[in-house]
């Protein structure tokens, strides 16, 4: 008994019966795959690389109204403030998040004259209100950026592939001054579809999500849960809004490397698919 529980645990996570059930099931507005990135991981392998659950913070929303376009994606206006890493074998996605959003913030405003990737791993070597590769949460790491900020990626560059984190470090790599560049306040922005339109047309934002199994398959277009159990939680970067075929969403920056998805990007249900409207931050400059 003992030796087949072994060979189950290291089973790949991902296999063609769930694959054939997704592909089967009828009026679906996404479509699946096993992808490269998670082909032949395990469970503890791709569960090394999520939140273990999606947190919610006693925070006071901010409203914002205005007019919203039907569709409107950073991609297309500034797509060179954007830039998708690969977080490897690390809960990193929080870390990840909070700089991709900095990074693109300050290269939309102009505060960059181009843009510059700033340090995911500072963040999960050197802010202790978190937990590095086990894990972040959103409203700490934001806390850490406005107190504390971080270098650039070419200061301290992302070393966490395989899940260890390194200790924080006290110069940058090849061992020159450290120099530290700091958001402004934060706040949820989660109030509404109309508050998330609105801001998205200014920046863009963190949030979090539940993710159930059938996620891990997803290949292209608009991500509704089908089918599977909730394996935790997983924060990105949203960047745009639109409509196809009568079903609207969110567009979404991941960060599990351009070969999966839509180059990196997913599309996701607007309606508070899997809790992804529950709550979402925004960086302020000053």
């Amino acid at each position: 008994m003992i030796h087949l529980f072994i060979i189950s645990q290291n089973q790949p996570f991902l296999n063609e019966a769930m694959l054939e059930m997704l592909l089967n099931i009828p009026d679906m507005t996404w479509n699946s795959e096993i992808p490269t990135r998670f082909k032949n991981l395990t469970k503890s392998q791709i569960m090394s690389q999520i939140l273990p659950n999606k947190l919610l913070f006693n925070i006071k929303k901010s409203d914002y109204s205005g007019p919203v376009q039907s569709s409107f994606n950073w991609l297309d206006q500034k797509p060179n403030c954007f830039r998708v890493f690969d977080q490897g074998e690390c809960s990193s996605c929080w870390a990840f998040s909070a700089v991709g959003s900095f990074s693109s913030n300050r290269c939309i405003n102009s505060t960059d004259v181009q843009r510059v990737d700033y340090s995911a791993q500072y963040l999960i070597s050197c802010d202790s209100g978190d937990a590095g590769c086990e894990g972040g949460r959103i409203n700490q790491s934001l806390l850490f950026l406005k107190k504390t900020g971080v270098p650039t990626e070419s200061c301290v560059r992302y070393s966490s592939y395989s899940g260890v984190s390194p200790k924080c470090p006290t110069t940058c790599d090849d061992g020159s001054k450290l120099t530290f560049f700091k958001s402004g306040k934060y706040e949820d922005v989660c109030s509404s579809e109309q508050s998330i339109m609105s801001t998205l047309q200014s920046q863009t934002i963190i949030t979090s999500f539940l993710l159930y199994e059938d996620f891990f398959y997803y290949r292209n277009g608009i991500y509704q849960h089908k089918t599977g159990s909730i394996t935790g939680g997983h924060t990105v970067v949203l960047t745009g809004f639109g409509e196809e075929n009568g079903v609207k969403f969110w567009r979404a920056k991941n960060q599990w490397g351009t070969s999966w998805g839509e180059n990196g990007y997913f599309r996701i249900k607007r309606g508070n698919e899997c809790g992804i409207e529950d709550q979402c931050f925004v960086m302020r400059e000053k």
